[in-house]
C-alpha cells in the first residue's frame, strides 16, 4: 500500500508496526515506528535511494524475498517483474555481506553511489568494443595519470610467456577505436573500493548527473575499464520510468 499523509501500516518483512512519513521535501515512503532493523542488509536510507527507486512503481520496491532453504527474509530494493533484482548501495560492506547478498539474490545488479570517491576517479582515453573480433586479440596497461593515449601488445605478435613482448600505442588502432567504440575507457582509481572489483554480478557506478558508468575488464585480460550507460537508458531497459 503507498503510504498517504498520517497512516499507519505493518513491516511485510518483520511484521512491525510502520508509519507514513509524507513530508514536501522526500519522497513518501514507511519507515519503522522503532530503530530496530529487522533486515541486517538493511542501510539507512537516503535521498539517493529514494530519488533511485522512484523510476519504479511501489509494487517493485522494498520487495521480501524468502529462502525456504535458509529460511532467510530479506528486502530487495527494487525487483522488476523479470525478476531482476536491484539493489542501491551507499555504506561500504565486508565481502561476507557481498558474497551473501549476491548469492541470495542471484539474478542482481548494484548501483553504487560513487559521490564519495569521485574525487580518487580520472576517466581515460576511450577504448575499442572488447567485444568486437578484432579487440580480442589486445592486452592494455594500466593507464598513467592525464594520459589520452594507451599502450598494449597484440597476443599474435608474440611468443607465448614472452618477457618482452612489442608494444602499440592507440594511435596505431585509432580509426579502430573510433569505428568500434561504445562507450568503454580505461580509467585511475586511486584507494579504489576493491570490493566491487570482486562482486560476481554487474556493478553501476553512480557519480552523479545523467551517465552511470559499469564496471568491466577488458576482454580477458586483467586491465580493467568503465562502460558508460545513460542513466535514463538503464532505467527504461530494467522495466522503469523517467520522467517527461
Amino acid at each position: 500500500m503507498p503510504p498517504s499523509p498520517k497512516s499507519e501500516g505493518v513491516c511485510p518483512a518483520c511484521g512491525a508496526k510502520t508509519v507514513s512519513k509524507c513530508g514536501t521535501q522526500k519522497l513518501w515512503h514507511w519507515a519503522h515506528v522503532s530503530r530496530q532493523i529487522c533486515d541486517p542488509w538493511w542501510e539507512n536510507e537516503t535521498p539517493w535511494h529514494r530519488a533511485w527507486k522512484s523510476h519504479w512503481p511501489p509494487e517493485f520496491r522494498e520487495v521480501v524475498q524468502f529462502s525456504p532453504e535458509s529460511q532467510e527474509k530479506h528486502i530487495a530494493d527494487v525487483k522488476t517483474a523479470s525478476e531482476l533484482v536491484i539493489e542501491f548501495q551507499n555504506s561500504a560492506m565486508n565481502d561476507e555481506e557481498l558474497s551473501s547478498r549476491e548469492a541470495f539474490y542471484g539474478n542482481m545488479v548494484w548501483v553504487v553511489n560513487g559521490a564519495s570517491f569521485l574525487k580518487n576517479v580520472e576517466i581515460c582515453a576511450k577504448l575499442p568494443s572488447p567485444d568486437h573480433p578484432g579487440s580480442h586479440d589486445m592486452r592494455l596497461y594500466q593507464p598513467r595519470s592525464g594520459a589520452i593515449d594507451f599502450m598494449y601488445y597484440l597476443v599474435s605478435e608474440n611468443e607465448p610467456n614472452a618477457t618482452m613482448v612489442l608494444l602499440h600505442g592507440s594511435r596505431d588502432c585509432e580509426s579502430f577505436v573510433e569505428k568500434t567504440y561504445d562507450g568503454h575507457h580505461l580509467f585511475i582509481w586511486k584507494h579504489p573500493r576493491e570490493i566491487w572489483y570482486r562482486s560476481t554480478v554487474p556493478v553501476f557506478l553512480d557519480f552523479g548527473g545523467s551517465v552511470l558508468w559499469q564496471l568491466k575488464k577488458f576482454n580477458v585480460g586483467q586491465t580493467r575499464c568503465l562502460k558508460s550507460l545513460s542513466k535514463a537508458s538503464f532505467i527504461i531497459e530494467n522495466e522503469g520510468t523517467v520522467g517527461a
